[in-house]
């Protein structure tokens, strides 16, 4: 997407997707370690303890919490006339990938 869009653009809708998702992190009470580009690290179950089965759930209904997001923001982006620069702006398309370990950390 960033070699499609100008940068300014891009920062633009990095830190509105960024605040969406981190606002999620916090909802479903994960504590965020870290942010790198355009995704995150979290951790469910510190500093507060949580069960294993709990911090599975807990990450599943994040993880599509974040789903539910991206394909929102994604629409909105694109039905306020967010244009694409390149020869095919309709194969523009936005995903995500969500990856759950569990266990001690």
């Amino acid at each position: 997407m960033t070699d499609r869009i100008e940068s300014e653009k891009v920062s633009q809708l990095l830190n509105q997707y960024l605040g969406e998702v981190v606002t999620l992190v916090e909802q479903h009470g994960a504590t965020l370690v870290q942010v790198i580009g355009d995704g995150i690290m979290v951790f469910l179950g510190a500093p507060d303890e949580m069960e294993d089965n709990e911090q599975a759930e807990s990450a599943l209904k994040l993880a599509i919490a974040i789903q539910n997001k991206v394909k929102q923001l994604a629409e909105g982006w694109l039905d306020s006339g967010l244009e694409f620069e390149g020869p095919d702006p309709e194969s523009m398309h936005f995903n995500n990938l969500l990856d759950a370990g569990s266990g001690p950390a």
